[in-house]
């Protein structure tokens, strides 16, 4: 059976695999103003604000405009329903709790509030608001706000192993690990999840990365961490440093609706060359999501933009070896079931990477500017399950020279960076670079002129001083191993007199 569904993908007419058309994908909404309820007790200083949090019942809490600041976090006492009286003109400097141990956290709300906190000493779990212990911190809503981490603390939002959790309108800056952090209090790869999944929506992520970039390797810098089943509608996720969107353990059923993923990048401390990031990262296991109507990558095609990187769009993690007990029906695949339909995938180097995936379904997508591979399928954890592509409508024609359609090898070749255009003056310094990967190892480079190899440019990075004869010149590079080569985009120089 699994022969024969590869051999009909590769069989397919020409016709079906011509660029799809673009997928309009709708952007988050903004936060909006509202109306403060009648009855509401207001607060005009941080000792007051903490007071009325303190009280065993639960009331509408009105803050005045201004900033409010504390020694620590504070945890919500009652189910109490905080508002910033004008929207985002409260400021919070410290963290909340809103569930923890016995506490009564369920049903409470936040609504318009701006925090901006520097320090992870004010906060619990080094994130701004954390809402712990599914008996104690159900029915949490948290709207129109805003959250800023400074880069000292982990996490906006952590939730975990609470249900009926409400986040909608908020944008988020400048966090170590993640925006949003929704987990299930057993993640043991079955079927644990809140009774009540979280609903997710208008949520714009950006800036969330360690120092160097990419030091989580993999375990965080993600705009959202969605470890339950979910609803996630119209995210914007940007500037991060690993993935945009990480789907993992008990993330079972989940539909996740108009995403946007871009510059996502991770950096070589030594070389500042860029590259690695990863548009959605599905680890092992998720089961039976459905993503659809995304844009993972720059919004225009290549040369891109300068700070607009993404390497792999949607990468499908391997197996994991100790895992020995399937929900029946399951191989033992990395990953189950799941769709990517109705999306653009504009990424350097490849557009989805399966490892070890179980029934993947790739619909009505369009692959754009790829240098090694569009789809790339392969196993590695010798375990016997079954990797059936199921590809309708997808379109490949946006792939550079060189690159496949398809692939069943994890020895993918291409160049993360391609060179880019770049204006000079005469007797300034023109430098090219290059990035490249692949399967087989050494990767040689090979710099041309117009075409012509330019002796000595062997390196990743050439660079000369212009003169006024290299004007209009193209300049790209030839990355080859024992697999072949792949030459990418040639990038024109501009030389202009001081």
């Amino acid at each position: 059976m699994k022969v024969l569904a590869l051999t009909a993908l590769l069989l397919m007419p020409l016709a079906t695999l011509q660029a799809a058309e673009p997928i309009a994908v709708a952007p988050p909404q903004s936060p909006k103003s509202y109306a403060i309820p009648s009855q509401a007790v207001r607060v005009t200083s941080s000792t007051d604000l903490i007071t009325e949090l303190g009280k065993a019942t639960a009331q509408d809490i009105v803050l005045a405009d201004g900033i409010y600041t504390n020694s620590k976090v504070v945890l919500f006492a009652a189910p109490h329903r905080l508002w910033s009286e004008h929207l985002g003109k409260a400021m919070i400097k410290f963290g909340f709790s809103l569930g923890r141990g016995s506490s009564g956290g369920t049903g409470a709300e936040i609504h318009g509030v701006s925090f901006d906190v520097s320090s992870p000493y004010l906060t619990e779990h080094a994130s701004i608001i954390t809402i712990w212990g599914q008996e104690h911190s159900s029915n949490a809503q948290i709207y129109d706000c805003s959250f800023r981490g400074n880069h000292a603390l982990q996490n906006a939002i952590l939730a975990h192993s609470t249900s009926a959790l409400i986040v909608k309108r908020a944008v988020i800056r400048g966090l170590n690990a993640n925006g949003i952090v929704v987990i299930a209090a057993h993640p043991d790869y079955l079927t644990d999840s809140p009774s009540v999944p979280p609903v997710i929506e208008d949520i714009d992520v950006s800036g969330i990365y360690q120092t160097p970039r990419g030091k989580s390797n993999g375990t965080a810098e993600s705009g959202l961490w969605l470890g339950v089943k979910c609803t996630v509608n119209r995210v914007r996720v940007s500037d991060t440093g690993w993935m945009g969107i990480w789907t993992g353990a008990n993330c079972n059923d989940a539909v996740l609706s108009d995403i946007t993923i871009d510059n996502i990048w991770t950096q070589n401390p030594v070389t500042g060359d860029v590259g690695g990031g990863v548009g959605i990262y599905v680890e092992h296991f998720t089961r039976r999501c459905v993503i659809q109507r995304f844009h993972i990558g720059p919004a225009r095609a290549f040369p891109w933009e300068p700070g607009h990187y993404l390497s792999t769009g949607i990468n499908l993690e391997w197996a994991d070896p100790g895992y020995t007990n399937p929900v029946q029906g399951e191989s033992l695949a990395g990953s189950h079931f799941n769709t990517f339909k109705d999306g653009v995938v504009n990424t350097s180097f490849e557009g989805l990477s399966s490892e070890d995936s179980e029934r993947t379904t790739v619909s009505n997508v369009t692959f754009r500017n790829q240098s090694a591979v569009a789809i790339k399928e392969f196993r590695t954890s010798g375990k016997d399950h079954d990797m059936v592509w199921q590809n309708q409508g997808n379109g490949f024609s946006g792939i550079l020279p060189g690159a496949v359609d398809y692939a069943r090898s994890h020895r993918s070749r291409g160049l993360v960076l391609q060179p880019r255009d770049q204006t000079v003056t005469t007797g300034s310094q023109a430098i090219f670079k290059a990035h490249g990967t692949g399967g087989y190892t050494p990767l040689n480079y090979q710099w041309q002129k117009n075409g012509v190899n330019i002796p000595g440019a062997t390196q990743n990075a050439f660079s000369f001083a212009a003169t006024e004869s290299d004007n209009g010149s193209a300049y790209r590079v030839i990355l080859l191993n024992k697999s072949g080569s792949t030459t990418s985009k040639e990038a024109l120089l501009t030389v202009k007199q001081p």
